[in-house]
């Protein structure tokens, strides 16, 4: 059953709700297993363990495992693909009964509620949609009595593969040489391990998260507790590390509240200049708004990576055959679609284009790369 306080949101298609939080329908992805949060910047498939930033591509490399032949003594060479970042909030309550998941399309947040003997539970995953480098996880009790609530983390260290993570491990991508001495942080910080082109140097990453307790005490009453992740490129500042230590100290003092206001105004800014109303058939109506939101969270509204979202969107793409790469289907048909009402997704696109031409041209007279290095070749 649709909990009351989200039933009204549902019913006007700006919630996909699903009971069993499986179904690709309703809040699963194209791939019928994970709902993903993204900002253009960063995003992830909730409890896939596994963040991915715009512009961090890691380039050609051997693959761990057996060629196409089976042959393990000729390994297969890896497209460019963006690089798994290991996030520390795919974080499940280990007790109680799952009633349900919900994707607010039109708030951009997954939600889950867990309930408990004593108590219900409700996770909210949103990526900020105005502070770019920021993944929140906000955790609500609601308990008759003081209650114990246990949590896990998935994958936090990166070491265990996802399913559809066809590229390896979190951890294949980047070389981790960073982490805090602090037991009030969990921190990584690295380079990609191949640059995406032999011109260029790798990318540096950062990440900054709360770190998650094995369980939290909480009273009679309703109380909660905010889990922040904060991640930076060196395509978007010289210092990484100390960039987002910064932005994850500034998210922890403004708030909890203050942070998903900021968030949920700018969705609804965004949704002002798109949304479609359609009335008479709610399945369209849901498949029309899920499209806008999987186009309008895949874009970077201030193209500040200077890389622009692939037709698949960030999460999508990145989990996908082509690795997160730009290809051309994102300036024939899929961005065009929403052009007359924003523009910029374009202008983003085509200077982008203009700013690898030369490398472009290089690599296409190099046959064998071409169907290994699509974030150039796409170009």
């Amino acid at each position: 059953m649709i909990p009351i306080d989200w039933a009204p949101r549902v019913a006007d298609g700006r919630m996909l709700w699903d009971a069993n939080c499986t179904a690709p329908t309703s809040v699963g992805s194209r791939w019928g297993r994970r709902a993903a949060v993204a900002n253009g910047y960063l995003g992830t498939h909730i409890d896939s363990g596994t963040l991915f930033i715009a512009g961090a591509f890691t380039g050609l490399g051997p693959n761990a495992g057996t060629n196409a032949t089976g042959n393990a003594s000729a390994p297969e060479v890896q497209r460019s693909h963006l690089a798994r970042v290991p996030s520390a909030l795919a974080v499940r309550v280990t007790a109680g009964r799952v009633e349900g998941c919900a994707l607010d399309i039109e708030r951009a947040t997954f939600l889950r509620r867990t309930r408990l003997p004593t108590a219900v539970v409700t996770q909210s995953w949103y990526a900020h949609r105005s502070l770019k480098g920021l993944l929140v996880m906000e955790l609500v009790v609601d308990a008759a009595m003081p209650t114990e609530v246990p949590l896990t983390v998935e994958q936090r260290d990166g070491s265990s593969r996802s399913r559809r993570e066809v590229n390896g491990p979190p951890s294949a991508d980047v070389d981790w040489h960073f982490g805090c001495n602090s037991t009030q942080l969990w921190c990584r910080a690295g380079s990609t391990r191949v640059p995406d082109l032999p011109s260029t140097p790798p990318t540096r990453i950062a990440y900054v998260s709360t770190p998650i307790p094995p369980s939290l005490r909480a009273g009679a009453g309703k109380s909660s507790a905010l889990f922040i992740g904060a991640a930076r490129s060196s395509h978007v500042t010289a210092d990484p590390e100390g960039a987002a230590h910064a932005l994850h100290a500034s998210a922890v003092a403004t708030g909890m509240v203050a942070l998903r206001t900021m968030h949920q105004e700018a969705w609804l800014a965004a949704w002002g200049e798109v949304r479609l109303e359609i009335d008479g058939d709610d399945f369209i109506r849901r498949s029309v708004n899920a499209t806008l939101y999987y186009l309008l969270s895949g874009h970077d509204d201030t193209c500040s990576t200077g890389y622009p979202v692939g037709m698949e969107g960030l999460v999508e793409g990145a989990f996908g055959h082509w690795g997160g790469a730009v290809l051309w289907d994102s300036d024939s048909w899929i961005y065009p679609s929403i052009a007359p009402w924003r523009p910029d997704f374009q202008a983003c696109l085509l200077e982008y284009r203009r700013a690898r031409l030369p490398q472009a041209r290089i690599i296409s007279h190099q046959p064998s790369a071409i169907s290994h290095q699509p974030s150039v070749i796409s170009h």
